[in-house]
């Protein structure tokens, strides 16, 4: 494979990754911590105990590929040994009940950032190079690689049969700070996992969602997420939420901010849409559960919880993801990242 064409295979894998992970926790919202504890997606595992499983087995290939940068390769072990591979996961199963869900939701992070790390180390020529396995199989670093995503999404579809079967309260509840922040970084990273498959010069030139280039979707992502820190930074210091303003046009409110920026450099809509995540972040660490639960009139007239209010963000990102998706024509993605319901 040729430099350039790894190259391209990273990014789209990169891509491909990260959306994944986003529709993963996608699936986390309005679930307390008591129904990821106690709610069965199967028989004998519960939302936590699958969460849990997950980020073993990134910390698991990615033991395997620094033993292959560390030429031990003869060293690595059978993932499916003698006590069969459903043993092994449900050895795992138990070990990992006492484990909090903020705990889990913190490993998931970590053992994939750490997955990611090890991987950009490979260097091009081993990613599909043929390494000879102790028990006599073989197995390629890119194959380890596309497991990653694949594992996600397989649990991914378990969670989200799993929530059409479920009444409508269950879904419903204040979905917990460390899941929101979560679903921000994870939707941030899946969108912006599709930048490096554009041309640098075309950030500003090609149409990716309607008639909007690059810039101007990150534009406008940045002026409704000003409207989602206007929302939070009273409910952070403990009040209702009131706007002084309408939006009773969302297009209106779209066409004005874009014509606003159409002068503006992509720098300066990057650092905008950067400086106002930071905003929302710093502001959601300062909001307590119970403020979450406070209801409050939306701009556009509705009445809207505090926790609903967060849910919105990420899903926002997550649907002009979609758009970017469709714009470039990505072939072989699932449907549900490169259409619209």
């Amino acid at each position: 494979m040729s430099g350039e064409m790894t190259n391209e295979w990273r990014a789209h894998y990169l891509a491909r990754l990260h959306a994944e992970r986003a529709d993963l926790l996608w699936q986390l919202r309005g679930l307390s911590e008591e129904t990821v504890r106690s709610a069965e997606v199967m028989p004998g595992w519960t939302v936590k105990d699958m969460l849990a499983h997950i980020p073993h087995y990134d910390a698991v290939y990615a033991g395997r590929i620094q033993m292959v940068l560390d030429g031990r390769v003869a060293a690595i072990s059978p993932l499916n040994d003698d006590s069969g591979l459903a043993n092994r996961n449900e050895a795992l199963r138990q070990q990992n009940q006492a484990i909090p869900y903020e705990q889990v939701i913190a490993m998931l992070l970590k053992e994939r950032s750490g997955f990611t790390a090890v991987l950009k180390r490979v260097p091009d020529d081993l990613l599909s190079q043929e390494l000879p396995m102790p028990w006599g199989q073989s197995a390629r670093i890119r194959e380890w690689a596309i497991w990653r995503y694949e594992h996600d999404a397989e649990h991914g579809r378990q969670l989200a049969a799993w929530r059409e079967n479920q009444p409508r309260e269950t879904l419903r509840y204040v979905t917990p700070i460390y899941v929101l922040r979560a679903m921000l970084h994870s939707s941030r990273r899946a969108f912006q996992a599709l930048l490096p498959l554009i041309p640098q010069p075309e950030w500003t030139t090609r149409p990716v969602c309607g008639v909007w280039t690059m810039k101007e979707l990150l534009g406008h992502l940045a002026d409704w997420e000003k409207v989602a820190v206007d929302g939070l930074r009273p409910l952070a210091a403990g009040h209702i939420p009131e706007f002084n303003y309408t939006l009773d046009s969302f297009d209106e409110f779209n066409n004005k901010n874009a014509a606003a920026r159409a002068g503006q450099s992509w720098d300066e809509v990057w650092a905008d849409y950067e400086v106002t995540r930071a905003t929302l972040l710093d502001l959601l660490a300062q909001t307590s559960p119970a403020d979450l639960q406070r209801t409050f009139m939306a701009p556009w007239g509705r009445e809207i919880s505090g926790s609903v209010w967060l849910l919105i963000w990420p899903g926002h990102e997550m649907e002009h993801a979609i758009d970017v998706r469709a714009a470039l024509g990505l072939r072989r993605w699932p449907p549900r990242f490169v259409k619209h319901d």
